[in-house]
Parts: C-alpha cells; sequence; structure tokens
C-alpha cells in the first residue's frame, strides 16, 4: 500500500539548509518526494516556500518523518482535491481559459487529465479536469464560480 502526506515549509529555507535537511531527511528515510511548488523570495527579506509530497509504503516510517520533520519548520497540509468537466464550444466561447484563470487566480492548481477538441466548428469539445488547492473554502468558492461557466463537478 501507499501512504501519501503533503508538507509545506517556509521562511529563510535556503541560506538556513532547512529545505536540504528536509530532503535529506526525507531521502535518508526511505520515502520518495516530490516538489510540487517552489517559490524564492525576490529579495533576501521575502520568504520562500516549497510544498512537497511525501510517498511511503510503510505507515510508521511516514508518520516518523513526518514527526521529525517538524524540527524544520515543515508542516503538513491537507490537499483539497475535486474533479470537473466541461463541454461544448469550451474553446472559441473561451470557457476552458476562463476556468482555467480562475483556478489560478485562486492560488489553486490543477491537472488536466483528458482533453477532447473537436476537429469542425459544429463540434463539442471535452476537458476534464482535476483542481487542487490546500483550502477547504477556496475549493468551496472556486467550485460556485466554475459551475456557473457551465462546468460539472464528478462526484469521488
Amino acid at each position: 500500500m501507499d501512504y501519501k502526506c503533503t508538507v509545506e515549509i517556509k521562511g529563510d529555507i535556503f541560506d538556513t539548509l532547512r529545505l536540504t535537511s528536509v530532503l535529506d531527511e526525507i531521502v535518508d528515510s526511505g520515502c520518495i518526494c516530490k516538489i510540487k511548488e517552489l517559490t524564492v523570495g525576490e529579495i533576501r527579506a521575502d520568504d520562500s516556500y516549497a510544498r512537497i509530497k511525501i510517498r511511503s509504503e510503510n505507515r510508521k516510517a511516514l508518520d516518523d518523518l513526518i514527526e521529525s520533520l517538524k524540527k524544520y519548520g515543515a508542516t503538513p497540509v491537507k490537499i483539497v482535491s475535486k474533479t470537473i468537466e466541461i463541454q461544448g464550444h469550451i474553446v472559441d466561447s473561451l470557457t476552458l481559459s476562463k476556468i482555467l484563470d480562475m483556478i489560478f487566480s485562486n492560488n489553486a492548481r490543477c491537472e488536466v487529465q483528458e482533453i477532447k477538441i473537436g476537429l469542425e466548428k459544429k463540434d463539442f469539445s471535452y476537458a476534464k479536469i482535476k483542481i487542487s488547492t490546500t483550502n477547504q473554502q477556496i475549493m468551496d468558492n472556486l467550485l460556485e464560480k466554475i459551475i456557473k461557466q457551465g462546468a460539472v463537478l464528478i462526484e469521488q
């Protein structure tokens, strides 16, 4: 079985080597990680940010690792994900562009899981998009706006 957790770390994570220490500890634990988001402060006074997805086949090893990473300021975050579908004239009506803009403007992320573009003007297009964010309220507000654009929430 595959166990997962996402952590975030922010602040002066480069000069203090906190990000390096977090990544070293993940690797040393035998877990696998992927940096999902990395923001570097523009000037020295700005905070930097990293969101890291960690996977392990051992639940206890993952729990122990997460507890150990707290000493570096890494905190677990719950990722909220929902999948939507949109269909129709979503390209020429700019519906797809509007929905993607809404997602990114609300600090959410998305993965286009499937897309089919109609070959002729009369043909409908279709997109299936997985939306992810770290906040349920952001997700709820975002879904309300996207549904008004014609998207349909797929029950998961």
